[in-house]
């Protein structure tokens, strides 16, 4: 009898240490991470990220448990960073997990998408555009969201180029590109890019430019060889129907309890209904009168689009005017009669009037607008020039552009328009007696002194071209310690150099996302001028997405040390520090607005623990939310070493100091305001790379990252990972999340 009261109490004793085991685990039902021998190693370039821990429903409260010695933590001076916050050490001894920490994984994970979309833009009948001021917006669907894309427009190529933020290319997944154009209409286009695509396609407007025919007859079918004028041609372009697209997600992370603050349907035309009399001669005034092509007269209209074809005209035509109201689909357009009932006398009556358009009668040479929309004048012809036209061949690098500004003499100036190009070089047109000025753009910033160019009053040399290679000295890139992830997350990586000196304040851009960089000479000039220089500052800059801040450190050097480093390529950026990681969904696209909140592994048990008590009272509705006022009571009217009971009642309600037991909860949540850090909060950026530089985590520790996507309630967070941080710059690599399906 006695052995099996043993074996029973033996079963007991094991029962109940099951039990609490259950209990104190991080979540139940929780799937198991992977152990660290089962995840890819830092070097492995896998396609197939991590998958944060899934995290269950809240399970139930798991009632007392031991004590532990937390209740020992100092409160935060006035003025500090609250706990967790840069600079902060844990007050408890390191601890060592008891769950696998994060291997982190980078490779193409941590990539850009890296697609790229390109359409050729023509009309329903693959013609070229003749304007080329279309309006582009790209949007990139997430769930029922959408974020708004860069998209540029290619005149030379007439080509739509989707590239994403700093042509580091598209996320995977569904895009819509609206296309407007005050000529053509509007349209929209869906399509989807898996990661790194090349996606090259054609898109067509519904309507297209047709020249259009009126065959001008007299009552017996001869030609009538003049009309009075050009006609006028106005369209109705329908606008596009607006959309309503949701945009970002309201935050769902609290915010720390608050410091208290200090201190028509076919053509119709005829005679107009006019009684009109017969002018004979005179009147004071020039008549003019237009040459057609036999009695043909052609008109450009957008087909399918309502257009309106006035023609004005004499008396002597029998009428005042003609005009068409029509969509110009149909056949009937390439030759379509008019029929005139002319005064008898027309030809003595208009001999005398001033004639127009007989080099180019009914306007014929509309006939050949494709070829000379594809392969137009040379553009140094004179025949193509109306005035004066200045040339410029640029043998430079990519990036370097040339400014203008035109002035008559003693006129003020300023480089401050952008030359156009065409065919290869670059042009700009004036008048005859004015003057061209004008320089060099590297990266928005000019790198030469201004030139001029005076054009003469002789008329043989209307066309004047010259030829001009800005000289730059390519200098190495410095070597970036840049982990994978912050690496892939900076799409521009700049070097500005400010320089001041008694006359002005230049600031020089110089770029290092290439191999080498360009340093022009009058920025080596400026360097080398001891008069002139009174010092310079460096600011090293990593710019990602607007959602992510740019992160700079800025050093002073002398002028003289810098500029005989920047001609060796013997530069060195300051290392960044914080913390990165990439948020992604199951086509390794960048997932937006996720957020995260990073917890010391230490405190994570509590974390758990306040979050059950949190869960209970919100399915009561009386879940605490601490704000202004409890700031203000806490750290002004408290003046305590540690929130205690009595003063939480009243913020916390009844049921919640029931449900927290434990020595130190409370002044956790009062620090704090939710089971989880609010302090140390982290949100992504459109491309999913989330940056904290605000905190510093301590080489060696574990902590917990506890992250959302799809979920909105800050109490089911979508995954939890444990991880260790690593000298200055903690890189988790991608960690794979739920994709947004509302």
């Amino acid at each position: 009898m006695d052995r099996l009261r043993v074996v029973l109490l033996l079963l007991l004793v094991a029962g109940a240490g099951l039990a609490a085991w259950l209990l104190s685990a991080p979540y139940a039902n929780q799937s198991v991470a992977p152990t660290a021998e089962e995840l890819p190693g830092p070097d492995t370039d896998s396609s197939q990220p991590l998958t944060g821990q899934p995290l269950a429903e809240a399970p139930r409260l798991s009632g007392e448990r031991p004590e532990d010695d937390s209740d020992t933590r100092a409160r935060i001076d006035e003025g500090q960073n609250a706990p967790g916050a840069s600079g902060e050490q844990s007050p408890q001894p390191a601890m060592e997990p008891t769950e696998p920490v994060l291997r982190p994984i980078y490779g193409p994970a941590v990539q850009r998408g890296g697609a790229v979309a390109s359409f050729n833009l023509v009309d329903a009948k693959d013609q070229p555009l003749i304007v080329d001021d279309v309006s582009l917006e790209l949007w990139r669907r997430v769930g029922v969201r959408w974020i708004s894309e860069e998209v540029r427009w290619a005149t030379e190529s007439r080509t739509i180029w989707c590239r994403g933020s700093g042509n580091a290319g598209l996320e995977p997944g569904e895009y819509e590109l609206e296309v407007r154009s005050k000529v053509y209409g509007s349209f929209r286009h869906t399509f989807r890019v898996n990661k790194d695509e090349r996606l090259d396609s054609v898109l067509r407007f519904e309507t297209w430019r047709r020249i259009i025919c009126f065959d001008f007859r007299q009552i017996d079918e001869r030609p009538i060889n003049w009309i009075h004028s050009a006609p006028t041609v106005t369209a109705e372009v329908p606008a596009m129907e607006a959309l309503e697209r949701a945009s970002a997600p309201g935050d769902i992370l609290r915010e720390p309890p608050p410091r208290p603050q200090f201190g028509g349907g076919g053509g119709r035309g005829g005679k107009g209904g006019f009684a009109y009399r017969r002018a004979r001669g005179g009147g004071g005034y020039t008549q003019f009168k237009r040459a057609t092509d036999g009695g043909r007269y052609y008109v450009p209209v957008i087909a399918g689009i309502e257009n309106t074809v006035r023609f004005g005209f004499n008396e002597a035509w029998g009428t005042d005017k003609l005009e068409f109201v029509n969509l110009f689909t149909g056949p009937e357009w390439d030759s379509y009669t008019v029929t005139l009932d002319l005064v008898h006398d027309f030809d003595q009556l208009t001999a005398e009037w001033k004639e127009l358009g007989t080099d180019d009668p009914g306007a014929r040479s509309l006939l050949n607008w494709i070829e000379q929309r594809l392969n137009p004048p040379a553009i140094d012809d004179p025949a193509a020039v109306a005035n004066c036209r200045l040339v410029l061949e640029l043998e430079a690098l990519d990036g370097l552009s040339p400014v203008y500004a035109v002035a008559s003499p003693g006129d003020a100036w300023e480089l401050n328009r952008q030359m156009p190009r065409r065919q290869g070089v670059y042009y700009v047109d004036a008048g005859a007696g004015q003057t061209v000025w004008f320089g060099f753009k590297y990266l928005d910033k000019l790198v030469s002194e201004p030139e001029s160019h005076t054009f003469t009053e002789n008329p043989e040399l209307r066309v004047h071209r010259i030829k001009r290679n800005p000289v730059a000295r390519m200098v190495a890139t410095p070597a970036w310690d840049l982990s994978p992830t912050l690496n892939a997350c900076m799409i521009e990586k700049e070097l500005v150099v400010s320089v001041r000196n008694m006359d002005r304040h230049d600031s020089w851009r110089l770029d290092l996302s290439e191999q080498e960089y360009p340093v022009f000479e009058a920025l080596r000039a400026q360097l080398r001028d001891k008069n002139r220089n009174e010092g310079l500052s460096l600011d090293w800059r990593y710019n990602g997405d607007s959602a992510i801040t740019s992160c700079s450190e800025s050093e002073n050097r002398n002028t003289d040390e810098f500029a005989d480093a920047l001609e060796r390529g013997d530069l060195r950026p300051p290392k960044p520090a914080g913390l990165v990681l990439r948020a992604i969904g199951p086509e390794q696209e960048g997932l937006p607005w996720v957020e995260a909140s990073v917890v010391d592994y230490e405190q994570d048990e509590r974390a758990r623990r306040l979050r059950e008590v949190e869960t209970a009272l919100a399915a009561q509705g009386k879940r605490p939310k601490l704000g202004a006022k409890f700031g203000d009571a806490f750290y002004s009217e408290l003046q305590a070493e540690k929130a205690d009971a009595e003063f939480m009642r009243e913020h916390v309600g009844e049921e919640f100091l029931k449900l927290t037991s434990e020595p130190g909860d409370l002044d956790y949540y009062a620090r704090r305001g939710a089971w989880y850090d609010s302090h140390r909060r982290l949100k992504s950026d459109s491309k999913g790379y989330l940056l904290a530089r605000s905190f510093r985590l301590t080489e060696g520790r574990v902590y917990v990252l506890y992250l959302w996507s799809n979920s909105r309630d800050d109490l089911k967070p979508d995954a939890r990972v444990v991880f260790r941080a690593e000298g200055e710059l903690t890189d988790l690599g991608a960690i794979l999340l739920p994709t947004y399906t509302e």
